[in-house]
C-alpha cells in the first residue's frame, strides 16, 4: 500500500516540477547547461541515497527518507526532461523544433523499451534498476561538460541575432 502512495507522490511532483521547470527555463535562457548539471547531481545524490537505504541498508530506512529521497529523484528527473528538448532544439538550430523534438522522444521511447524489456531476462531481479538509474545520471555529467551550447535559436527568438550577409 506504501509503495503505491510513493508513486503517487512522485508522480504528481515529478510532473509538476517539470511544468514549472519548464516555465522557468523561459525566463532562464541560455543556462540550460548549468540546470541540468545542477539537476543531474541533485539526482545522483537522491538516487544514491534511495539505494544506501532500500538495497544496501548503509542508509538507516524511514518511510520519511524514503518519501524525500525517491520525490527527489522524481524532480530532479522529470525537471531536465525540458531542459533536455531545449538543449536539443538549441543545439540542433536551424533545423526544426519538430524534427529534433521527434528524434528525441523515439529515442527515449526506444530506451524506455529497452529498460522493460529487461524484465523478460529470467531472475534479473529489481536491483539493477536503480544501478541503471544511478549510471545514466553520472554518464549525464561527463557529457554535458563535453557539450558546447550555442544558443542559435533564442538569439533569433530575442532579436540579438545578427544578419550576416
Amino acid at each position: 500500500m506504501e509503495a503505491g502512495w510513493v508513486g503517487f507522490y512522485g508522480s504528481i511532483t515529478g510532473g509538476a516540477s517539470a511544468i514549472i521547470i519548464g516555465r522557468v527555463a523561459d525566463f532562464m535562457g541560455g543556462h540550460y547547461k548549468l540546470a541540468v548539471l545542477v539537476l543531474s547531481v541533485v539526482l545522483i545524490g537522491s538516487t544514491l541515497w534511495f539505494t544506501f537505504m532500500l538495497y544496501i541498508s548503509i542508509i538507516p530506512f524511514s518511510t520519511v527518507s524514503l518519501y524525500a529521497s525517491f520525490l527527489l529523484i522524481q524532480v530532479a528527473c522529470l525537471g531536465c526532461i525540458p531542459l533536455f528538448y531545449e538543449l536539443g532544439v538549441e543545439a540542433s538550430y536551424p533545423i526544426a523544433e519538430g524534427i529534433t523534438s521527434g528524434v528525441l522522444t523515439w529515442s527515449n521511447n526506444l530506451f524506455g523499451l529497452l529498460f522493460l524489456l529487461a524484465f523478460y531476462i529470467p531472475n534479473i531481479g529489481t536491483s539493477w534498476m536503480n544501478w541503471t538509474a544511478l549510471g545514466t545520471a553520472v554518464a549525464v555529467v561527463p557529457l554535458m561538460l563535453l557539450f558546447r551550447e550555442k544558443y542559435g535559436r533564442l538569439s533569433v527568438d530575442t532579436g540579438q541575432a545578427q544578419n550576416k550577409g
